[in-house]
């Protein structure tokens, strides 16, 4: 029977076994369960990087230029991969054994709760990432010593974390000792955390020359830079693409690729061709590649001139540019350094002079000349003596001076005396110039003893004279024979060529200054106020011009107002630091001070939320344009007012143009009266200094090659002084918002509503091309005379001209933050060289070689740029057949060269008929007018069929024309007068072109004139035209005629012994005021184009007459053949009465010797007309 003791060692040894059993199977399923776990973490982590692995395979088929670089990634995530699926199945592998490890020393494990295979993982996984950034213990180190930190060595990055040996196929080895660990004195306390050390497994020499790779190809990648194509910078991007693949040991293959990914556009498309080229032997084309690339971008002669072409470009700079200033100094820097570097031998021959010199007019005289500052001693008690000993001067204290001027050229010599018969007398007194001797004295004005005159010879009208002084004679004036110095010695072949084309040996003469006059025009001349101010009389010339006449006496003037105007622009306008012209408020002096009309400016933006509120486009498109503004800085928010400051809100309304109903403009309401004052009260609305619109639209049609422009917001490119802001401060919603606050702005930049603002916008554009540093005198030219505000009109003889005139005059505006755009041509050539952003809306997306050129409006006319002709766009608008309906479809049409005057005339004749009546302005006319009117306005649709070319002729009257005659007609009826004018040219080759310039009508008064009267008014309508045409048309005129069928007048004209009545006296004097009476012609009323614009013509039937063409002896090489009736006398006796018409009497005219003599005529006033069968004619044989 069993003892209790051996019952106790039978279950203890039971127990054992037990143990012994479960920790066996314990420790195979833990074996299974880490192999489980490493093989899971390896699939992860093979599953992460294949993930990669298919984004760069995606990323390298898309990408086919990135090939080199797509493969060196997935060479290093193939090897990552490897790396990391080891290090993870290792790391598994070691927690199992260490997870064995604990269970052995600590059974008691065993019975604690089991965890989530896979919680347990990424427990591990945390837990080892956080160790690993820790410092590792050597194996040795006692692990209860590691709370002391000061043990701890320092390990460099590569003992830290070495690499896994032989990834792959070898089993792992671990130096692992477990009588290690049981010789440890290990804490059995649960809570403490046991670190194993980790092997060092070796792996450096392997990942090591893959780090170097990986920041060799960073660099590559990141510090290469692309080259630009240029030509200057090929050897420093050579070197430093060359310097950075050096270690890669690419293939020629690899580094074609890196060259196609690195080269400019130009040079890369040529090396693409090379590669494609050479595609099977990749050697070859990379030689090719860069013997290409040294052929046109790095062979010296190439480089210096891509250096000096960089001088020659380089823009003009003007005193205050200092950035470009150093940039100048840059490239000077760069040029100088290529001379000394020795590689570029062109450079050799190169000085700073020779470089230079051709291109020192582009920059200021400051930077040329430069500041320069000298010193120099002061020297007193010195004495100068002539030649011959007769005469001593003292002189005063002489300063030093290092640059005093050289030139021998002009010293007398008796060899010039000698070739003068009247200054043969002095030869012998004037000294041979001593060669040897220097020139050490500067005597000024201050010394004037030694500049007075004692005694003098002289000679003819412009030969020189010679003049005896206290130190010697001197010879003054043009000493050069024939304009060139004689030379003693001629040893070369070679010849100078004068100014008259002869040729010479004799070397010209340098100062020569030929002066030729030029056509001066008044208008043309002037810079900004377009008038001329005299100078002051000296005391001996009072009163000397009191009576004196010029050609502009009847021109209007300056008021004393405009002068003030001008005088405050001239001393207040200026530019701020960005370039941009500041221009204050021109205010009247005195004036009175203006009151607070906030309550005022209230009430119209109550009344115009309410407006805006009930029209919701109009609210979007005001909106929009506020905020554009806001955008723009042209407003900002107000600064609170101070006490007793003054100041004005500017009310605000919307306005839309015509043509343009999507586009609104905001006006500030200047003119609107608070208290009886106004703000426009207050201002000086200054001078009109706009050109004329007739005007620039007869310069617009004189040559062949035809532009517009227009100038970006013209008012608001001109800012407000600081100070004089407030009085522009308007009330809005705060973010412009109607939803928010009403909150105060103010205005920095000139605004529509002001009255001095048009006035001030175009004298600070004129300002701006005329201080301007890159400026032309052609592109002033357009600047200050052909723009009508701020549209800008012009022509010009060829394309070349017109793109370099006006991108100069894009570049000179744009020195003032001033932009030139919405380009139009006739000429494709113009189009093309400006970019979309600049070329009119309807340009900006065309296509030039394929899509016609489409229909552009320039100043209210159509101009079909394809076809270069003007053409009419009729209303189609239905209006009430009413006195107002029938003024407005009148007044549409806009034809301010009279083109259309004939078809316009019936309308105004029909509108003054309905004025005569009793009609009221919106009663519907009776039905026989509505039937008259509505044949007029169905007529007026053929309008759109005409084609009239804009150009007078064909060729340019500039340079391909050797006469110009201006032809103007003039007639009359009882409906209206009319006058129009013709411009009749000869090429140089001999042909002959006619254009029409511009024609014109007036409706003849209530009650009528006499026919005479109503004849000799239109011929007072074509002197003025003429007038007119002379000043504006800016190119010389020949010769003026002036053609009326009315001999009447003609009789009037040349009539100077009668005595007329006032009326006729008074049109007689204007006449004769701009034409001479040799200048008047007779011509029938058949061949009269000025007929037609006294009756109405309809559209249809006006192509088929004369008035575009002029009568057809103006095609005639010789002209008119002149009409024996012109040999009449004229009138001998005075006008019939008023309410009398003149009666025909019968003449008898005798023909001798070509010359013709009255019979019978009366004292009474006779017509004469060109043709016979109007008179019964006797004629004498005998």
């Amino acid at each position: 029977m069993a003892t209790p003791q051996d019952q106790a060692a039978e279950e203890v040894l039971e127990t054992q076994s037990r143990g012994t059993r479960t920790s066996q199977r314990t420790t195979s399923s833990s074996v299974a369960a880490a192999r489980a776990r490493a093989k899971a973490e390896a699939a992860k982590a093979q599953l992460l990087y294949a993930q990669k692995e298919a984004e760069i395979l995606k990323e390298q088929a898309e990408q086919l230029k990135k090939k080199a670089e797509l493969d060196a990634d997935l060479h290093l995530l193939k090897s990552q991969k490897e790396v990391a699926a080891a290090v993870a199945e290792a790391q598994a592998w070691e927690s199992s054994m260490q997870e064995d490890v604990d269970h052995q020393l600590r059974p008691q494990l065993s019975t604690m709760p089991p965890l989530d295979p896979e919680q347990r993982t990424h427990d591990y996984v945390q837990e080892q990432a956080e160790i690993r950034k820790q410092p590792l213990l050597p194996p040795d180190t006692n692990i209860n010593e590691t709370n002391n930190c000061s043990q701890l060595s320092d390990y460099s990055l590569s003992q830290r974390f070495q690499p896994l040996p032989q990834v792959g196929s070898s089993p792992l080895q671990y130096n692992m000792n477990y009588k290690t660990y049981a010789d440890k004195q290990i804490s059995s306390d649960p809570a403490h955390h046991f670190q194993p050390s980790v092997p060092r497994l070796d792996y450096s020499s392997e990942n090591t020359g893959l780090t170097k790779y990986l920041m060799r190809r960073e660099m590559v990648s990141s510090g290469l830079l692309k080259f630009d194509d240029q030509p200057e910078n090929y050897w420093i991007w050579k070197y430093s693409f060359q310097n950075a693949v050096q270690g890669l040991n690419l293939s020629p293959q690899e580094e074609l690729d890196m060259l196609a990914k690195w080269l400019g556009p130009q040079s890369a498309t040529q090396a693409q061709r090379i590669r494609a080229a050479y595609i099977a032997n990749p050697t070859t084309g990379l030689h090719m590649v860069w013997q290409r690339l040294e052929e046109c971008y790095g062979a010296p002669e190439i480089i210096e001139h891509a250096l000096l072409k960089k001088i020659e470009d380089f823009p003009k700079i003007s005193n205050r540019e200092n950035q470009r200033l150093r940039e100048l100094g840059d490239i000077l820097t760069e040029l100088e350094g290529a001379r000394l570097n020795g590689f570029l031998p062109g450079f050799h021959i190169w000085t700073r002079h020779t470089v230079l010199t051709p291109f020192l007019p582009n920059y200021p005289i400051i930077f040329r000349k430069g500041v320069m500052e000298v010193t120099g001693r002061l020297a007193n008690n010195f004495v100068i003596e002539s030649l011959d000993g007769t005469m001593q001067i003292s002189l005063p204290a002489l300063l030093e001076c290092d640059m005093i001027p050289d030139d021998r050229t002009e010293i007398p010599s008796p060899e010039v005396a000698v070739h003068f018969p009247h200054l043969k007398a002095v030869a012998d007194k004037i000294p041979a110039v001593d060669k040897n001797a220097d020139i050490l004295l500067l005597l000024g004005r201050d010394i004037l003893q030694v500049h007075k005159v004692r005694e003098q010879h002289n000679g003819l009208r412009n030969e020189p004279y010679a003049q005896r002084l206290d130190l010697g004679w001197v010879i003054v004036g043009e000493v050069c024979l024939d304009k060139k110095h004689k030379t003693k010695n001629i040893n070369v072949y070679r010849t100078n060529i004068l100014q008259s084309g002869r040729a010479t040996l004799f070397s010209p003469c340098e100062s020569v200054i030929q002066i030729k006059d030029g056509p001066s025009n008044i208008s043309h001349t002037a810079n900004l106020s377009t008038f001329v101010y005299p100078p002051e009389p000296e005391a001996d010339d009072i009163g000397s011009e009191v009576f004196q006449r010029t050609q502009h006496d009847d021109k209007p003037a300056l008021s004393i107002d405009d002068k003030c105007f001008l005088e405050t622009l001239d001393q207040h306008v200026y530019k701020d630091s960005s370039n941009t012209w500041v221009a204050p408020l021109p205010f009247r002096s005195p004036r009175c001070r203006l009151p607070n009309n906030k309550p005022q400016a209230m009430k119209r933006l109550q009344s115009l939320q309410y407006t805006l509120n009930k029209k919701p486009t109009m609210k979007k498109h005001f909106i929009d344009f506020m905020r554009k503004m806001f955008d723009a800085g042209q407003a900002e928010p107000a600064p609170p007012l101070k006490e007793n400051q003054e100041c004005w809100y500017l009310p605000m309304f919307g306005v839309y143009h015509p043509q343009k109903l999507d586009q609104i403009r905001v006006v500030f309401d200047s003119s609107s009266k608070y208290e009886g004052v106004s703000l426009n009260d207050t201002l000086l609305s200054g001078p009109d200094m706009n050109n004329t619109l007739l005007g620039v639209l007869t310069r617009f049609r004189r040559e062949p090659i035809a532009v517009t422009a227009d100038v970006q917001q013209m008012f608001y490119c001109f800012t407000v002084s600081e100070k004089h802001r407030d009085f522009l401060r308007f009330l809005w919603f705060e973010d412009n918002d109607p939803q928010k606050p009403i909150r105060e702005f103010r205005m920095t930049v000139h605004v529509f509503g002001n009255s001095p603002s048009p006035a001030i916008a175009i004298y600070c554009l004129r300002r701006a091309a005329l201080e301007a540093v890159n400026s032309t005198a052609a592109a002033k030219e357009l600047i200050v005379h052909n723009f009508y505000v701020d549209d800008g009109l012009a022509s010009f003889p060829t394309a070349e001209i017109a793109i370099d005139i006006l991108q100069t005059s894009q570049e000179m505006l744009a020195e003032s933050n001033i932009r030139l755009h919405k380009v139009a041509s006739n000429s494709n050539d113009v189009m093309q060289a400006f970019p979309p952003s600049d070329r009119a809306k309807d340009l900006k997306d065309l296509d030039f070689s394929a899509d016609p050129l489409p229909i552009q409006r320039s100043l209210g006319l159509l101009w079909n740029l394809e076809s270069d002709c003007f053409t009419f766009s009729v209303s189609q608008e239905e209006k009430p057949v009413t006195k107002r309906g029938i003024l407005s479809t009148v007044n549409s049409l806009f034809d301010p060269l009279g083109f259309t005057a004939p078809v316009t005339l019936g309308g105004k004749n029909i509108m003054r008929e309905l004025s005569t009546e009793q009609y009221d302005w919106d009663t519907e006319l009776p039905a026989d007018k509505q039937e008259q009117w509505k044949i007029w306005r169905d007529s007026i649709k053929d309008l759109e069929q005409l084609q009239i070319p804009r150009a007078y002729v064909p060729v340019s009257l500039s340079t391909e024309t050797q006469y110009r005659e201006l032809c103007v007609f003039s007639d009359a009826s009882h409906t209206a007068i009319a006058a129009v004018a013709y411009l009749k040219t000869v090429s140089i080759s001999g042909d002959i072109h006619v254009g029409f310039i511009m024609g014109k009508s007036k409706l003849a008064p209530r009650p009528a004139h006499t026919i005479p009267r109503l004849e000799l008014c239109a011929a007072v309508l074509a002197v003025e035209m003429a007038d007119f045409i002379k000043d504006e048309i800016d190119i010389d005129i020949d010769k003026v005629t002036f053609h009326t069928d009315s001999r009447i007048v003609l009789g009037y004209i040349h009539n100077a012994s009668r005595r007329f009545y006032v009326y006729v006296s008074n049109r007689i004097a204007r006449i004769r005021k701009s034409s001479h009476p040799n200048q008047w012609h007779f011509i029938c009323t058949e061949e009269n184009p000025a007929d037609h614009g006294t009756r109405p013509v309809t559209a249809t039937a006006l192509k088929d007459t004369n008035w575009f063409s002029g009568p057809a002896f103006l095609w005639r090489r010789r002209g008119r053949m002149q009409d024996p009736c012109e040999r009449l006398c004229y009138l001998e006796s005075s006008e019939p009465p008023a309410a009398e018409h003149p009666k025909t009497k019968e003449m008898i005219l005798n023909f001798r010797r070509h010359r013709l003599s009255p019979v019978n005529i009366s004292g009474e006033e006779i017509e004469v007309v060109c043709s016979y069968k109007y008179l019964g004619l006797q004629l004498d044989e005998s």
